[in-house]
């Protein structure tokens, strides 16, 4: 077989780009017989690898017997990945620790946490989390992972792309924090974080960050006399101290999560295994989690991300709708940020419940919005499923999942969809490594998405989680509702601004970094057009005072606005409804108004040119609900001297544009019930003046259609 490698951007099959297209397959609850033949059926559908969990629980069921390739189908790893190899798919192996799959402990065994309850995670509070919630750099643990890695991982590494087999990325545990999170807390765990411990973890990060405990206690407002006098029980009670401890604890709490994969990795490596690594995120909110990691590892660890839009009626959808499709496109975007070729690690395919039930013309959608989105390549949950071993399932006897081929081999019309969409892929190469053809850029928010909740001073600026909700249900929905190619960008990075060419949207809970700050000061002062939007940035990373931005530019923020409409663009674009509204404090001279609040009178929104570029700013925060809404960012945009590519006589069909080998692609998209007509235009480039209007389009329910420009 020829190599699947990976870089910042693309995989790719013997030194060509490809799109990576798995499906999960897991060998202990597919019966042997059935194994080639399933296989085959995958890469009928386009495939070209499968993924699968190694489940601790199954392979080591009494506390020392481990047990591999007994000749009972459950336990034959190795026969699994020759037959992998044999049918020439690729495999993702996922030997945990973890596994989840709806197997009992989450895949962990009965006797480690029954025999060893002091390794479990444990909440601020000192409680214990859940009865298979782990802290995973606790000792105890770490030897029984240790012992577990020392017999799965030689049959690994027989079988890895170096040794001529199918192995092509390991995965480290899996979808890592969620135990933790879903349980209510960060894990606080003292014998892993050492709180008290002069070699302790948590005293040594906070010396790393502050070396000094007068640091430590200007920051939080404490009176300690050494590293290991700060606990959990110290946490602030409210302001800026507050928040910094939260943040300090998020970074301190990530940093434990390289440690954990990193000595996952040493356990594999100690055993022969030498072999890309992954991990998946739980869901695009969660990206975040991991950037810690891939900047410690950097090319040789895959992040990636799992996308479901229903697993059971109590989620928000029961199918993929116009929110899940910008919520791709984010998460491709983080991911990409982070030095990643965006893959989806677990892609719906089926759900647990079979009420609501997985449709064909669902599944099919989905994929083409993580195509559209920029997904390089996912691995789908699951394929195919089978019975469980039993006593190891936690939902039923038979783990179907409602799979695109059951669980008695049969095809579902689901299977149809994975050809349809494998079919395309295949006439579609380009789009294993095309490019968005963008025409504004908005700035990744990642404090926001970092799990931290509040604010420094109520009167100066937003809640950081009301913002990122924003962020994503206002500002990006918006921007693709009117029609926009949205592209994000990094703020700590200076890959972006050398590009004057559109306009860069700042969402800003009122804290950016002074480097980020003297970026963006020298950014608009070469020509570069940026909106700031609800606040200006008043603080650095640490909470401390940092105007740099305003005092370049002469510019404040305003304390919120009692504001329930707002209009813009002159008057012409009237009831802007909002969720809060900050007014303005000091502006240029020089600006032009572009909003007001209709109550009020007070300007919510201006723009100003600034060096030889613009400055604009509007204080206003929302959800997508009104048609206004969209018109607002139009407004916005176009004060930013901004140069639309594309616009629709209908802003419900979604658009995402791809510049490719092969050409201009739009990427339309009905994720909606009823039937949708849409007339678009599209300019050649920014520079020309011509629309170009396309043929009449309309799309049924639930379909996504290509068409090159």
């Amino acid at each position: 077989m020829e190599s699947l490698t990976f870089d910042s951007r693309q995989f790719y099959i013997g030194g060509k780009p490809a799109y990576l297209n798995s499906g999960e397959f897991h060998y202990f609850r597919v019966p042997k017989q059935e194994w080639r033949r399933r296989m085959l059926l995958l890469k009928a559908a386009g495939g070209n690898a499968v993924a699968t969990y190694i489940p601790w629980l199954i392979h080591e069921p009494e506390e020392g017997r481990i047990e591999f390739d007994q000749g009972n189908g459950y336990t034959d790893l190795s026969d699994f990945l020759e037959c992998a190899k044999e049918t020439g798919l690729y495999v993702i192996a996922r030997p945990g620790p973890y596994a989840y799959s709806e197997l009992k402990n989450a895949g962990l065994p009965d006797w480690l946490l029954k025999r060893y309850p002091q390794i479990l995670a444990e909440r601020r509070n000192g409680s214990h989390q859940g009865e298979c919630s782990v802290s995973y750099l606790h000792p105890v643990f770490l030897e029984k992972a240790r012992a577990f890695y020392r017999a799965v991982c030689p049959i690994l590494a027989k079988y890895t792309q170096k040794n001529g087999g199918p192995i092509a990325v390991i995965q480290l545990d899996n979808e890592l924090t969620g135990m933790h999170i879903w349980n209510g807390d960060l894990d606080f765990n003292p014998e892993t974080m050492g709180f008290g411990k002069k070699d302790g973890r948590y005293p040594a990060f906070l010396k790393s960050k502050y070396g000094t405990v007068e640091a430590v206690n200007k920051a939080y407002g404490t009176d300690k006399k050494a590293f290991t006098e700060f606990f959990p029980k110290d946490e602030p009670k409210e302001g800026a101290a507050k928040l910094r401890w939260n943040e300090d604890y998020i970074e301190f709490y990530n940093s434990t999560i390289t440690e954990y994969i990193e000595t996952l990795i040493g356990y594999a490596r100690e055993n022969g295994v030498e072999c890309a690594w992954c991990h998946n995120a739980a869901n695009p909110w969660m990206n975040v989690v991991f950037r810690h990691a891939k900047k410690h590892f950097g090319d040789k660890l895959l992040i990636g991300s799992d996308h479901y839009y229903m697993l059971c009626q109590t989620w928000e959808q029961n199918n993929p709708t116009p929110e899940y499709m910008i919520y791709c496109f984010m998460s491709a975007e983080m991911l990409r940020l982070m030095g990643n070729p965006p893959a989806v690690l677990e892609s719906q395919y089926g759900s647990v419940a079979e009420w609501p039930p997985t449709t064909e013309e669902d599944l099919e959608a989905m994929l083409m919005c993580q195509l559209a989105g920029g997904v390089r390549g996912h691995n789908g949950y699951v394929f195919t499923g089978g019975p469980n071993v039993p006593g190891t399932g936690t939902t039923c006897v038979i783990y179907d999942y409602g799979a695109p081929v059951a669980a008695d081999g049969s095809c579902r019309p689901t299977y149809d969809a994975l050809k349809r969409f494998g079919a395309f892929v295949a006439a579609h190469p380009e789009f294993a490594s095309d490019k968005p053809e963008t025409d504004v850029r908005a700035v990744m928010p990642w404090r926001c998405f970092s799990g931290v909740r509040g604010t420094f001073n109520e009167k100066a600026a937003p809640d950081a989680g009301t913002l990122a909700n924003t962020f994503q249900k206002g500002i990006l929905t918006c921007m693709f509702a009117a029609g926009y190619q949205p592209e994000l960008v990094d703020a700590d990075l200076d890959d972006w601004t050398n590009d004057f060419s559109t306009p860069v949207f700042v969402p800003c809970d009122g804290v950016m970094s002074e480097a980020a700050q003297k970026r963006f000061v020298q950014f608009i002062r070469d020509g570069g057009n940026v909106v700031f939007t609800p606040v200006f940035p008043i603080v650095n990373e640490k909470y401390e005072p940092c105007t740099i931005l305003c005092d370049a530019f002469g510019v404040s923020s305003g304390e919120p606005v009692n504001g329930v409409s707002t209009d813009f663009g002159d008057g012409e674009i009237a009831n802007v409804t909002s969720g809060g509204v900050f007014g303005p404090g000091k502006m240029p001279e020089n600006a032009k108004i572009i909003g007001k609040d209709a109550n009020s009178g007070i300007c919510i929104g201006w723009t100003a040119p600034a060096g030889k570029g613009t400055l604009t700013w509007y204080g206003v925060m929302t959800v997508l609900q009104r048609n206004s809404h969209i018109n607002m960012i139009k407004a916005v945009f176009a004060a930013a001297r901004g140069q639309a590519l594309w616009r629709s006589d209908n802003t419900w069909v979604l658009t995402f544009r791809r510049n490719t080998s092969a050409g201009r692609y739009a990427i339309l998209a009905n994720l909606g019930t009823s039937r949708q007509h849409v007339t678009p235009e599209y300019r050649a480039s920014a520079d020309s003046a011509e629309w170009r209007k396309l043929e009449p389009v309309t799309l049924a329910p639930m379909e996504i259609r290509v068409i090159k420009l």
